[in-house]
């Protein structure tokens, strides 16, 4: 391992590793950072669906392992580590190094999703959950309820309605995932309900069995064994000791205290406002971002 780099990326998902890969095959010393190695939230996805740059039938893993498999034939050091702090231009802390970089790619996603129930944490683990490949064969042939607004809790509502009994897709009123799924050809079973409103309430002894959500004609007690949340996730800002809102450019950072961070960090896929929530647009962002690092990189080194 070395002790300073060109470009460090924060974060291994679909983003991050595109990113590495276009900075790595232009020759900059690059190394990329995940507490959890490369992955990301692809890593909990099953077979991938809508996508233009993955075969059909192609699942999360398969596609994370062809794009380790470009990041490292491109040469960039794959450091598995947790990053606790980043300080400008730039000093890197993990937990077990410290490394120097001229230019941090920040890629580092979303933040669980929430209800903002204070009785949610009683049943993690007892019926509320973050992913449907790992939990969802725990749900074969019961009631389930997906919770959120995006792309991703779509994908997850329709891996859950292959092996649920059903699936309630609680989505924001007029949100895109409610107006598109009833026009998706992806629901085999004819088992999946989207409807427009809020988790208002969970219920339940010592495992959650009710899901009351609050909806445009008022309050309605679902029964649920499982609740998957993709609800207000948040962008992963707090590593860079952020406010949470990374500019649609990727460059302008608003901190806490108004200021602007210096040039030289670049943000990529879901923590960058705007982002689109997909894997394409993850990727294709990726690439934009390792362009620009290169940019920040040749216009450093010609100060």
């Amino acid at each position: 391992m070395a002790d300073s780099y060109d470009v460090v990326i924060i974060g291994a998902g679909p983003a991050g590793l595109a990113a590495a890969r276009t900075i790595a095959r232009a020759g900059a010393r690059t190394a990329l950072v995940d507490k959890m190695g490369p992955g990301g939230q692809l890593l909990n996805i099953g077979e991938i669906r809508g996508s233009a740059l993955a075969p059909a039938g192609t699942r999360g893993p398969d596609l994370i392992a062809t794009l380790v498999d470009e990041v490292t034939d491109a040469g960039c050091e794959l450091l598995v580590d947790e990053v606790t702090a980043i300080a400008p231009a730039w000093t890197v802390t993990m937990l077990d190094q410290e490394v120097r970089s001229s230019v941090v790619v920040l890629a580092t996603g979303m933040e669980q999703g929430t209800t903002g129930l204070a009785n949610e944490a009683q049943f993690k683990g007892h019926g509320v959950s973050h992913c449907a490949e790992c939990d969802g064969p725990l749900y074969a042939g019961k009631r389930v309820v997906v919770a959120g607004s995006d792309r991703w809790a779509m994908q997850e509502a329709f891996d859950l309605a292959s092996v649920a009994g059903h699936v309630t897709l609680v989505t924001e009123p007029g949100c895109a995932p409610l107006s598109e799924a009833p026009a998706r050809p992806l629901d085999q079973r004819g088992n999946l309900t989207c409807i427009a409103g809020r988790i208002a309430d969970l219920k339940g002894a010592e495992r959650l069995e009710e899901v009351v959500v609050e909806g445009v004609s008022g309050r309605a007690a679902l029964p649920a064994a499982g609740l998957f949340v993709y609800s207000n996730r948040r962008a992963a800002t707090g590593i860079a000791g952020l406010d949470g809102v990374l500019s649609q450019d990727g460059f302008v950072v608003a901190q806490a205290d108004g200021t602007t961070a210096a040039a030289r960090l670049v943000a990529c896929g879901d923590v960058r406002m705007n982002a689109m929530h997909c894997i394409d647009a993850a990727i294709a962002d990726g690439e934009r971002a390792g362009q620009n690092a290169l940019r920040q990189l040749a216009a450093f080194a010609g100060r």
